[in-house]
């Protein structure tokens, strides 16, 4: 039966025309699964891929990859995908870098009496915590040391008999 509007085969072939559009459903419903599943499968190949070339990016950071991907999407989209896994390799050892080291100088708010446009200097290190002095890692671990500390001495108080 030759392909015409469904209302005209409707009203000459009802069951024939309802078993084309039933075929065609199916048809369509296993192309977009195939496509889904094959796209998947690409995605999951070039991660392992990824990481596996990568060993120093830990797949539990891929949040961090995924924001970078995403930021980088412009610069990356245009080239092999060989050369943008390096490309977005190295933008992330930048960003966990830049991360784990706290905010670039640049990027820095003068200190106290230092004036604008003179260039800033990286926070110091705390060495008991990690992080650098006065950073948010910085506080929360003195605040929770010091929650410690207060529910010790709590622990420690003779009981009122």
């Amino acid at each position: 039966m030759p392909e015409g509007s469904y209302s005209d085969d409707l009203y000459r072939d009802a069951d024939g025309t309802l078993k084309r559009v039933k075929q065609e459903a199916v048809q369509e419903a296993v192309q977009q699964v195939t496509q889904a599943y094959t796209q998947h499968q690409g995605q999951q190949q070039f991660w392992n891929g990824f990481y596996g070339q990568h060993k120093d990016i830990n797949p539990q950071d891929h949040d961090v990859v995924q924001a970078v991907l995403n930021a980088n999407m412009k610069d990356l989209a245009d080239i092999p995908v060989a050369e943008a896994s390096e490309k977005l390799a190295g933008l992330v050892r930048d960003r966990i870098e830049r991360l784990g080291n706290g905010p670039e100088p640049s990027g820095q708010f003068p200190q106290d009496g230092e004036p604008f446009g003179q260039p800033n200097r990286r926070p110091r290190i705390n060495q008991e915590t990690g992080f650098p002095e006065g950073s948010m890692g910085d506080v929360l671990k003195q605040r929770k040391q010091a929650r410690r500390e207060a529910g010790l001495q709590f622990r420690r108080r003779p009981q009122a008999e």
